[in-house]
């Protein structure tokens, strides 16, 4: 496996946001860190983007693209949740190009009224959210302690809460949320439907929300042996496949440099036979627009790796090597199974009346 090391992140950044737009990743906050970068993937420079408001403070918070509004001009972020709540949009015009004043201001409505996703929870830190829709306009987000909104981004309206189909004596947070739906239906009737996987610690969900009926569907998934202790990981979706970075168990007292692979496709989980060259626990992953590597930024692993830390590696011949994974055994996913089903179901009474489909 071969992870290329980058110059390292401008400052100290523990759990980061981060999304790629054209040839940079921007950079938006971390751990009591303020400020945004811009980093060019062609020029492998770092550049002050600006930072967050004062009176903002950030801890597990959570960023997000306007897909609909990217244009040749910029393209609109979203700044939200976090264990100190706020709501915040940028307008994003590249400081590689001009010097246009890049600035976050509160979300408001038609009538410029403040607009607070979440409310005044007392905890939205390691918030996830995802955009989809069949105009990309829909705000998926999964916090503690397993709930499951979903924001409409036209109408700064909720259409819909819920639950999530774990046990409610866990508390979900630092988890993976990625979208699986994809570009080629054609089919009229799945035209409104979204697709999305979420994975924490032994839990795994497939969830697909129908826009025509506001209606949430679930299947419980079986996530793969030695990434169940595990959650603050790295992840990333490409080629119907999940990719996994590291990792924080508890009760384990250590980050993990493990690399894990779910197929969409064949319902399967890989391990890779080698490692990565540093433990990571709290970083992001994030996938190039060219969709040719993968950047691993930031790391709370401070005892062993830096936590301004950025690599990189080429993600397509990592996934496609076979020689590189190993699949879990057949006889040992069968028991595993079992054991998940009467787990789940046993510890939480909301499975017991909820009709799912294990897969």
């Amino acid at each position: 496996m071969d992870v290329e090391t980058l110059p390292d992140l401008p400052g100290k950044l523990l759990k980061v946001q981060c999304v790629a737009y054209k040839q940079e990743l921007l950079i938006c906050g971390g751990y009591d860190v303020k400020e945004c970068y811009s980093y060019h993937t062609v020029k492998n420079k770092y550049k002050l983007i600006c930072s967050y408001p004062e009176e903002v403070s950030l801890w597990g918070h959570c960023v997000v693209k306007f897909v609909s509004n990217e244009s040749a001009n910029g393209v609109t972020l979203l700044s939200f949740g976090g264990l100190y709540d706020h709501t915040l949009v940028m307008h994003y015009e590249s400081v590689w190009e001009s010097e246009a004043c890049n600035k976050w201001v509160p979300l408001s409505d038609k009538d410029d009224k403040t607009v607070l996703i979440g409310g005044n929870r007392t905890n939205y830190s390691g918030v996830r959210a995802l955009v989809g829709g069949s105009k990309h306009h829909l705000l998926f987000i999964t916090y503690p302690p397993a709930n499951i909104d979903i924001f409409d981004l036209k109408s700064l309206q909720y259409i819909k809460q819920d639950w999530l189909p774990v046990n409610s004596r866990d508390s979900i947070n630092w988890h993976c949320l990625v979208s699986t739906t994809t570009t080629t239906t054609s089919a009229v009737e799945e035209k409104n439907k979204s697709a999305m996987l979420f994975f924490w610690k032994d839990k795994g969900l497939a969830i697909e929300y129908n826009e025509s009926k506001n209606e949430l569907n679930f299947q419980i998934l079986r996530v793969g042996n030695s990434l169940r202790p595990s959650s603050q990981y790295a992840y990333l979706v490409i080629d119907r496949k999940v990719l996994f970075f590291g990792g924080y168990a508890d009760g384990f007292g250590d980050a993990s440099t493990l690399v894990h692979m779910y197929s969409i496709e064949e319902n399967k989980w890989s391990q890779c036979n080698h490692g990565l060259p540093i433990s990571l626990d709290g970083s992001v992953g994030v996938l190039s627009e060219q969709g040719s590597f993968v950047h691993i930024l930031g790391n709370n692993c401070a005892a062993k790796s830096k936590s301004n830390t950025h690599v990189k590696l080429d993600v397509r011949k990592f996934i496609t090597k076979k020689s590189l994974w190993v699949e879990e055994e057949e006889e040992k996913i069968s028991i595993q199974e079992m054991k998940t089903k009467l787990d789940q179901v046993n510890d939480n009474p909301y499975l017991r009346e909820l009709q799912v489909e294990f897969v």
